[in-house]
């Protein structure tokens, strides 16, 4: 079973985050963390290959840093940084980490996009 960690100080946002992989992978199983250290304690439960979505705005260590953090355990690939700061910088960042990249707002189909370009590696 593949289990999602999504990392958002937004409730409202992960729930919302939640209730769209549930509908497109409903065997999917979903943990939630409000931040960097919630989802650093996290980790070691998730099972083999997870996959880690991001908020990049968060207090405390924003996505990047903690995908720095993640990334000996965790392939690059299966993190994907989602966030509304639309700055080419964030986005270079990001894509030079191997890091997926969804803007929000979110929608149904941004998230069903993110997941097949997660599972098929691009």
């Amino acid at each position: 079973m593949t289990t999602v960690l999504i990392v958002d100080d937004s409730k409202a946002a992960r729930m919302m985050l939640k209730h769209w992989i549930k509908a497109i992978r409903p065997d999917y199983q979903c943990r939630e963390a409000g931040n960097a250290d919630e989802a650093l304690q996290q980790v070691p439960n998730l099972g083999e290959r997870p996959v880690i979505i991001l908020d990049y705005n968060m207090p405390g260590r924003n996505g990047i840093e903690l995908a720095h953090e993640l990334v000996p355990g965790i392939p690059p690939d299966r993190i994907a940084l989602c966030t509304a700061n639309i700055q080419d910088a964030v986005k270079a960042k990001a894509e030079n980490l191997g890091l997926g990249y969804m803007r929000k707002p979110l929608n149904p189909k941004k998230v069903k996009d993110l997941f097949e370009a997660l599972e098929s590696g691009s």
